[in-house]
């Protein structure tokens, strides 16, 4: 979502004579200087006390920003109430659905949680009071799983929805510099030192939805030489889950954690495929960022951003797995694989970062239709 936000304010700074302020809990001085003072930062000040206190203050400042405030239009990421203003809501999931997908195949215990998160007071509310008040609201669904996931559970009209991929930097991803940047971070790291092995990789920084102890019972099931490298930083007992999850797979040396990386895009090369066998994914930003590098992908069929490849990538550098919650389908996949020989495709992936282009473009021109710039 940061990426998204990021986006689109330096796209709104670059418009003359428009004043923009962004309300936030808290905005690092390197974001402030980042935007040169375009862009008036307001940060909320509310007391820390548990996530539940927390969302529901930051709710109802913003919401009461918009009541009393006296600006054009009102653009946000979360769910807030519009008090008849207009509103584009910029929806990047619907928490009904995720937590559904994510539970329903988990047993007792997994309904027992369901029951739970579905029943939790927030944000089902919030989400409830943003899209049942829907009057003189807009809406941006990231892709069409999302859209219509929202008519589906709060039976918003399709013509107030408008699925607009979410953007990607292309600035940042050189496919060319591929094997430069790939002999560069492989060189970092001592396990990439061994002969003859195979390497997945993903992006993780939570473990919710995720479903990356799929991919852990099937590595261990493989006997091949196949290592997982994951790039991301969960919370602390997610990250506890998961090493414990390595000890009782007894994958400590097949699988590595490097942490947060501001230069994914040179993370990327050095997979010689990328996985993400989501549960739930709204759009999936990491899978065409990892295709733009050259790095194929394994990906369950739950990845909205599937919709925005081109057919002929999709044929040759995805891999979807049918069954999502099943190790074996997953087992066979690593078993039968081989790294894909780039240099073939990249003819492919000059015409995939042009058609990220076009969409970046037409869904700029999109949003600015529907902020009335």
């Amino acid at each position: 979502m940061e990426k998204v936000i990021d986006f689109y304010l330096k796209k709104l700074t670059k418009i003359e004579n428009l004043e923009i302020a962004c309300f936030a809990l808290k905005v690092s001085p390197d974001i402030k200087n980042g935007y040169q003072g375009k862009i008036i930062f307001k940060e909320l000040k509310i007391p820390r006390i548990n996530p539940l206190f927390n969302h529901l203050c930051f709710f109802a400042w913003v919401s009461l920003i918009v009541r009393f405030s006296k600006f054009d239009v009102y653009y946000s990421h979360f769910p807030i109430l519009n008090f008849g203003k207009k509103l584009v809501y910029h929806v990047h999931s619907v928490h009904k659905s995720a937590i559904w997908a994510i539970e329903k195949g988990s047993g007792f215990w997994g309904k027992l949680r369901y029951c739970l998160r579905r029943y939790y007071p927030l944000p089902i509310i919030l989400e409830k009071m943003a899209f049942r008040f829907h009057k003189k609201n807009k809406f941006i669904a990231v892709s069409s799983k999302i859209k219509n996931e929202i008519i589906k559970e709060y039976g918003v009209p399709a013509e107030f929805i408008h699925v607009i991929p979410a953007p990607i930097n292309l600035d940042e991803f050189f496919f060319q510099n591929r094997d430069l940047w790939k002999s560069e971070s492989r060189g970092k790291y001592d396990f990439f030192q061994r002969q003859n092995w195979f390497w997945l990789g993903t992006v993780l920084n939570r473990l919710a939805g995720k479903n990356i102890h799929l991919a852990l019972t099937a590595l261990a099931a493989s006997s091949r030489n196949i290592g997982l490298v994951i790039v991301g930083l969960p919370k602390k007992k997610d990250l506890i889950k998961l090493r414990r999850w390595l000890k009782d797979f007894h994958l400590e040396n097949k699988v590595f954690l490097i942490g947060s990386r501001p230069d994914i895009e040179k993370i990327y090369p050095i997979f010689d495929f990328f996985i993400l066998p989501s549960l739930y994914e709204s759009f999936g930003l990491s899978v065409i960022e990892s295709l733009l590098m050259g790095t194929p992908a394994i990906v369950s069929k739950e990845i909205g951003c599937l919709e925005f490849i081109p057919a002929e990538v999709k044929k040759e550098m995805i891999i979807e797995i049918g069954d999502i919650q099943c190790k074996m389908e997953l087992t066979d996949i690593l078993r039968k694989i081989s790294p894909v020989v780039m240099a073939e495709k990249d003819g492919k992936l000059a015409a995939l970062t042009e058609h990220l282009k076009g969409l970046n473009e037409e869904g700029w021109a999109r949003i600015k239709n529907l902020l009335n710039l």
